[in-house]
């Protein structure tokens, strides 16, 4: 990860060729990490991501409830 300063960023324009190939962290004047750039790409797929995750963690949470019912009792409940 590419770092910068929060100077440096009154010219972004040297940080975007940067950002289309790693996120840029941006430090305060005491080295601290302040945020974090990402590209639209990137940042499009950690949400991506985190959506699978929440998906998986809803079908797991899933599986744990009682109740389970056949095939032919869900087509019966839907009408089908």
């Amino acid at each position: 990860m590419v770092s910068a300063t929060v100077d440096q960023l009154r010219d972004p324009s040297a940080l975007f060729g940067v950002l289309r190939k790693e996120p840029v962290e941006i430090l305060d004047i005491n080295k601290r990490r302040e945020a974090v750039l990402v590209s639209p790409s990137f940042y499009d797929r950690a949400l991506d991501a985190l959506e699978y995750l929440e998906d998986v963690r809803d079908a797991v949470s899933a599986r744990k409830e009682p109740g389970l019912i056949s095939h032919e009792q869900l087509m019966a409940s839907l009408g089908i």
